[in-house]
Parts: C-alpha cells; structure tokens; sequence
C-alpha cells in the first residue's frame, strides 16, 4: 500500500481546478464506488456537463459506468492485489447511452497508517484504437480462414530458408504436420536438386526484391509429368529489411494438357489451311474475317494470311460480289442454316472474273450461339470454262448432226427416185420376151435395186433415230430367202475372183 505523502492527489485536493486543463481524465474513487472528485475532462468523456454532475449522476460505478458489471470487481481486485494498475480496457456507457471504450491508470491511496483511503488514477478514450483492434482481429480470422480454406498451396519461410508457416493446402501437399514443418527447410522434403533450386530461387527473390511468377514441369517416378503455377514474392519486417519469401502455388496439370491440346488443334488447323488448295475463311458476325487459308491469302494478294485479320469482302471484291456475300452470311446469321455448294459468280476489284462453289455454315460458340460464319469455296473457273466449251461442241455437233440428217434425207429421196425408174423399167423388160438368162439377169437387178432402196431406207431410219423419231417394225422374214438373195447379187464379183 501507498503511504501518505506530498502526493498530485493531495495536491489537486487543495486546488482541483488545476487538472481541468489537463487531456486526460482523472478520478477519485471511494470504496463503496462512487466518484469523490472528477476533474473537466472526465465530464465531457462520460458526457456531462460538468464534473459536479457527473458526480451527483453516478452513485453506483459498478451498475451504472460499466458495460459489464463485473469489471468494477476485477478493478479492485487487481488493484489490492498490486497497489495500482495499468491500461485497464473498459467498454463504459456514457449519459445519453452510448458506449465508449476507456483505459485506466490508477492506485490505491492509503493514510499514515496504512489504511484504504480511495483510488485514484487517470482515464484514456481509446475507443478508436479499440475498434481498430477488433478490426484488425476481424481481418486476421478472415486471412487465416481465407488462407486455410483455398485450395492454392501457401507458405512463407524466413531468410535463412525455414519455413515458418504453412497452410493446410501446403500441409496436405507434403502429408506433414504443421508441427513437422515449420522450423525445417526445403532440403527436408525434397530432392537436393529441386531444393536446391528452390533455395536459388528465393535468394534470388530476397536479392532482387522482385516477385517469382512462373509455370514448374515436374516429372514423377512413373514418368508421369504434372505442372504447378508458382508466385513467390519478397517478405519485409517493419524496418523494411527484407525477411524472407512467401510463395502460393497450384496444379495447372489440367490446364496445360488443355493448352497443349489446343495448341495442337490450331497446329493442325494452322496446317490445314497452309496446304489445302481450296479457299477456307472464318468471319465475325460483322463478316469481317478472322482466318483466312493461304490459298485465299494468295488470291487476295497477301503474303499472310493474318493481314487480311479485319478486313471484309468489300476490301477485295467488287461492290456487288460483296454485297451478295453479306447478304448470304446476314441470312445464315439469322436462320443457321447452311448454304451448300452454291455456285458464285466472283468479280474481283481489278475486274477479272472467275467461278467459285462455295459452302458457308454458322459458326457457333461453346453455349451455341452463332458468332460468325465458318466457308470453303472451291475455284471452279476451269471447270466452268471447260462446261462452256462442251455446251459450245454439244451445240455445234447437233447442229452438225441436224444438217447431216438433213442431207441423208434429201440424197435419199434423190436417189430413190431413179431407182424406181430402173425397178419399173427392169419390170417392163421382164414382160417382153427374153431369154432365161436374161431373165435371170434382169431379176437379179431388181433384186438389187430393192435393196438399195431398202438401204436408203435405213438411212432415213438413221436419220429418224439422231432427231429421236425412230418407229420400230415388227416383220416376219425368210432367213434362207434372204441369205440366196444375197449371195445372188454378190455372185458376179464372186465370178470374178474366182470364188466358189
């Protein structure tokens, strides 16, 4: 206990006035809890006017100052037991109910022989420091939450290589501990190569201060390869001295594979359009294009295909051919339904002129939307020339044929006539008197001269047949008739040469 002596307490009870311009409030207290002296700062802390009402208002500190009653208690325990007492928190209510928080300084004052005479101290507003507390509390449980619950691995170790913190991602990524891991290094986990290479890369970090942000291959016993996205960045005590590193890292084994399919996929794409003849092209909704073949490149005159990236039809073609081209692909934008192997007329800004088939569908994303048009047109001038070229023959050869039927017809009925003339003479002779051999001679003329005319017949069926007015006749006819009337008319020059 504290003796009397020429205290600021004993002081400030001659002349109290003296602490009213002091910042901090100051109080003296009696053992059934009531404020015995309270100077100007006091009063405007708790809300009055003036200490003299402060002091008439509050008669029970315990039940009326204290949030929670039991504070008044754990004061003067804490203050018998030790003489004073220092920055005790308090949360208080004030005169219009609000609530404060307060830190108190006091001790106990006793008289010459030793007795209890009151306490007395000073008080601090602290209210702003306390919210700040409770916020910063708040932020930690938050952080700690937040950083045990990711999935991402993290850590933090000191300059000399220890770790000093590991999240539950991290443990679970070592099957250790978080007692079996702070204080120990990469060299207790890892191969010597790779926590070496761990160990140059944050002396790098700490040396340079700059942060480590890169994708690490690794290979496992079986050959099996996976990758993990490491950052690691530079720590800092409050002197600002770097300290060591903290890093988080995550398996992107996924996401590579799927990166290096699709690099394939656009590879063989690449590919694709590089080799192919036929012109290929993807266009936005806006038809402009975003991938053109180098086929078509080389038609448009472009040495790659990625110049013509944003450009439309209109930039190559004439107005017309373009305008149709948009027409088409504003058509399947709308509907989705493809065109197929339409045949195009292309005229070209320079004039020329070729023939293309050409195939556009709607070009779709993930979800399915249409997002643009996806084409391949097939040049098809030479073909188109050389159909030109054929309907031109085609033309002429039945033009060619129509005058040949024509003249068959006409020689054939020239030809028929005097050979009725020599039909109906021969007959005319066969009725006069003549000799059997004669007879046998004029027959035969007749013979012949019918079947000239029967060949000239068939040259008019021909003719019929090429102008597609055939009619087919039906007849009965004598095989060994016909065979002797052969051989009859070819008996003369059968004689001649001597055939039997």
């Amino acid at each position: 206990m504290n003796k009397p002596s020429d205290s600021p307490s004993q002081h400030y009870a001659k002349d109290p006035a003296v602490f009213d311009e002091v910042v901090v409030g100051i109080f003296r207290s009696s053992h059934e809890g009531k404020y015995i002296y309270a100077n100007r700062r006091l009063a405007e802390l708790y809300g009055y006017d003036s200490p003299g009402e402060l002091i008439e208002a509050i008669g029970d500190i315990e039940g009326q100052l204290y949030v929670d009653p039991n504070q008044r208690e754990l004061f003067l325990n804490l203050i018998r037991s030790q003489g004073r007492i220092e920055q005790f928190e308090s949360e208080i209510f004030r005169k219009d109910g609000s609530r404060i928080w307060i830190s108190e300084t006091a001790r106990e004052v006793c008289d010459a022989a030793g007795e209890s005479l009151f306490y007395e101290g000073t008080i601090q507003e602290i209210t702003e420091q306390k919210r700040a507390e409770l916020e910063l509390r708040r932020s930690e449980i938050l952080f700690h939450s937040l950083v045990e619950n990711l999935p991402q691995k993290i850590f933090r170790k000191d300059a000399s290589g220890k770790f000093v913190f590991a999240n539950n991602g991290f443990c679970e990524e070592l099957g250790k501990t978080r007692r079996e891991i702070i204080g120990k290094t990469d060299f207790d986990f890892f191969p010597a190569d790779l926590a070496n290479k761990y160990r140059e890369d944050d002396f790098g970090i700490m040396e340079s201060g700059e942060s480590l942000d890169t994708v690490e291959e690794h290979v496992a016993a079986d050959g099996e390869k996976a990758w993990v996205h490491v950052v690691k960045t530079p720590t800092y005590d409050e002197a600002g001295r770097c300290s060591g590193v903290q890093g988080i890292f995550w398996d992107v084994t996924l996401q590579k594979r799927t990166e290096m399919a699709l690099a394939q996929e656009r590879d063989l794409l690449r590919t694709l359009l590089d080799s192919i003849p036929d012109r290929i092209y993807f266009k936005d909704s806006d038809s402009r294009f975003l991938m053109i073949s180098r086929a078509l490149a080389k038609d448009f005159g472009l040495d790659d295909p990625e110049d013509a990236v944003g450009k439309t039809d209109a930039d190559f073609f004439s107005v017309e051919h373009a305008k149709l081209a948009l027409e088409d692909e504003l058509e399947i934008l709308k509907t989705g339904r493809a065109i197929i192997g339409k045949t195009e007329k292309e005229t070209w800004n320079d004039g020329s002129v070729g023939w293309v088939l050409t195939t556009k569908m709607p070009m779709r994303n993930p979800e399915g939307k249409i997002i643009g048009t996806v084409g391949v047109s097939k040049d098809i001038t030479q073909l188109k020339e050389a159909q030109e070229q054929l309907a031109h023959a085609r033309d002429a050869a039945l033009e060619s044929a129509k005058v040949k039927a024509e003249f068959l017809a006409n020689t054939s009925h020239e030809i028929r006539t005097p050979m009725n003339a020599i039909i109906g003479m021969t007959e005319l002779v066969l009725l006069t008197d003549v000799t059997e051999e004669q007879r046998d001679c004029l027959t035969t003329v007749i013979s012949s001269a019918e079947d000239l005319l029967t060949i000239i017949n068939e040259i008019l069926d021909l003719s019929k047949i090429e102008s597609n007015r055939t009619d087919l006749e039906i007849s009965e006819f004598d095989l060994s008739e016909a065979i002797f009337g052969c051989a009859k008319a070819l008996a003369p020059s059968a004689h001649e040469k001597d055939i039997e």
